[in-house]
């Protein structure tokens, strides 16, 4: 199905750009995230299409549908399938055979993320275990794997001569990650080489074929895609994106540097990520039916998470704020009136519905608040599949008003705005300027500082020059939270001290040396070392200081 379509021409050199989209929305199937894979074919001059895989193994071909749930299964410790087959096959499965792995997204979520959630944070959200033998590694590798055959096989099917395009430009291919604003180089890392076990690309072509975006980046592109951005955006006016997802809540400050003679965006400040999308809802109802079952013949796992299958399928996207509502979930023989079961039915009231939405509310609010403070902004963009709710809308729009501002959302349905945003991003490149979400620097040879490295001393030297220096010391590049922009550069010198009969061989076959990168995530001035004194990267308080994914390849050093 195509979906997108460029109102510039591409110029570039024919490639084939294929965008995953893992587990950032929320399914009715047995509770659990869902995927999507948007992909183009770009040419030079045409206008570039953007493209949904509609089409996946045993999904009914009416749905047309771009989603399938990230559900990975497992049998003897060996991979079976995935998305909606996966979910087939556990309904015919009388025997429990299978095992199987979901949520697994929220296994790489940082901690950052995880204590975003603002003052008087709820309980942290119960992630099932993956199966035995299984790491998420494995399982990402896996799911990587059966989205790139269907999107190949969709692709040769709605593309004529498909075959001969996609074996023609199949090594040059390049693949985009729509990943969560509070995921960083490690987790980049984490999906490049999981992207590379699977197949995408090899490790030396990595770092060229494979891109990451923010799923806030990827969401305004989508709005601003889809939205009537020309009725109210206009030269520097600053406004708000939130992405509400199954698993995380982004939210970005943008302000409009240009709109002629082609559109320019700025990231105001660091972005927000809060642990708190559509998930943190059914958590908070599992808590309450447990509470409320709890000693009846349905206080058990199965029962409960029927209930909120149902939920999630109705109640959840529907609540407006008001009104009981009744969940299907058993037969007409499961009764207990005084719980408020009545043939298999079971009746939540207006306050357990509402009080479920209340921790990722709060959380969201907190987060939101964080970026706006001290800002004016007219209009805020809510996009994402948890966005779409009726009551979270209106409770956002709440906070929103008494800032002044109103909400707009995209002209499509916004589950999807990941993937398909994520190609758009890639076509048009709105975003010129971005905020650093860590303290970025390195670890040179520095010159002894009694102010600065007293507390090391004892471990400082002279060397050949009789010049006292220290190592280990941190010394920064970028602080967090600077915007920079996309023309950005940092150039510093060094110099390496090496042995007198090394220059020979430098001069002969040292072209470029590596350089570990070291970033910091926490506020405030950064730390002094980085390392203990015994080498290990660490520091002195948290978060860690630690090595970031990559390093910085050095002209020639000059040998001494």
């Amino acid at each position: 199905m195509a979906a997108y379509i460029s109102d510039r021409k591409y110029l570039g050199k024919e490639k084939i750009v294929v965008a995953m989209d893992i587990g950032t929305t929320q399914s009715a199937d047995r509770n659990t995230f869902t995927a999507a894979v948007a992909y183009a074919h770009l040419y030079p001059q045409a206008l570039p299409q953007v493209s949904l895989v509609t089409q996946w193994p045993q999904q009914a071909i009416a749905s047309g549908s771009a989603k399938i749930p990230t559900l990975v299964l497992y049998q003897n410790g060996e991979y079976v399938t995935c998305g909606q087959e996966a979910v087939k096959k556990m309904e015919d499965d009388m025997e429990n055979t299978y095992s199987v792995a979901k949520w697994f997204k929220l296994h790489l979520h940082p901690e950052t993320i995880k204590a975003s959630r603002g003052p008087n944070s709820p309980p942290p959200l119960q992630i099932p275990d993956l199966p035995s033998g299984i790491d998420k590694e494995r399982v990402y590798i896996d799911v990587i794997k059966y989205l790139f055959i269907n999107t190949k096989r969709h692709f040769v099917e709605k593309t004529p001569g498909g075959v001969a395009i996609w074996d023609r430009l199949r090594s040059s291919m390049e693949f985009i990650f729509a990943i969560p604003n509070g995921w960083d180089s490690k987790q980049q890392n984490f999906l490049r080489q999981a992207a590379i076990a699977a197949g995408l690309v090899s490790s030396s072509d990595a770092a060229m074929q494979i891109n990451f975006v923010s799923e806030g980046e990827a969401s305004v592109h989508f709005a601003l895609a889809y939205g009537s951005t020309k009725a109210w955006l206009e030269d520097g006016m600053e406004f708000a994106v939130v992405d509400a997802g199954g698993s995380t809540v982004d939210s970005t400050l943008y302000t409009c540097a240009s709109m002629s003679p082609e559109l320019e965006l700025k990231e105001v400040r660091q972005s927000e990520c809060v642990q708190a999308g559509g998930v943190s809802v059914d958590d908070s109802m599992k808590r309450i039916l447990k509470e409320r079952l709890s000693g009846s013949n349905f206080d058990d796992d199965e029962s409960i998470q029927s209930i909120i299958s149902a939920f999630e399928l109705k109640t959840k996207r529907l609540f407006t704020g008001s009104g009981d509502s009744n969940e299907t979930f058993g037969g007409k023989r499961d009764n207990d009136k005084s719980r408020g079961i009545i043939q298999g039915k079971i009746v939540l009231n207006q306050d357990e519905i509402a009080s479920s939405f209340n921790d990722a509310i709060l959380a969201i609010t907190h987060s939101i608040n964080t970026l706006l403070q001290g800002r004016t902004i007219r209009f805020l963009i809510l996009v994402g599949g948890f966005g779409e709710s009726p009551y979270l809308k209106s409770k956002l729009s709440e906070i929103v008003r008494s800032k002044g501002a109103t909400i707009v959302t995209a002209e499509q349905p916004t589950k999807k705005a990941a993937a398909e945003g994520a190609l758009i991003w890639y076509v048009q490149k709105y975003v010129k300027a971005r905020a650093v979400r860590a303290t970025f620097g390195t670890n040179p040879l520095m010159l002894y500082d009694p102010s600065i490295h007293s507390e090391r001393s004892r471990l400082a030297y002279e060397d050949r020059e009789g010049t006292k220096v220290v190592s280990d010391s941190f010394q920064m590049w970028v602080q967090k939270g600077t915007v920079l922009d996309d023309s950005f550069s940092f150039v510093r010198e060094y110099y390496k001290v090496l042995p007198a009969w090394w220059k020979w061989v430098v001069a002969t076959f040292l072209t470029f040396t590596e350089v570990e990168i070291y970033m910091w995530e926490g506020e405030g001035d950064h730390p002094t070392w980085a390392k203990n004194e015994d080498g290990e990267d660490t520091c002195h308080g948290q978060p860690p200081l630690a090595p970031a994914t990559g390093s910085s390849r050095l002209p020639n050093w000059e040998s001494d």
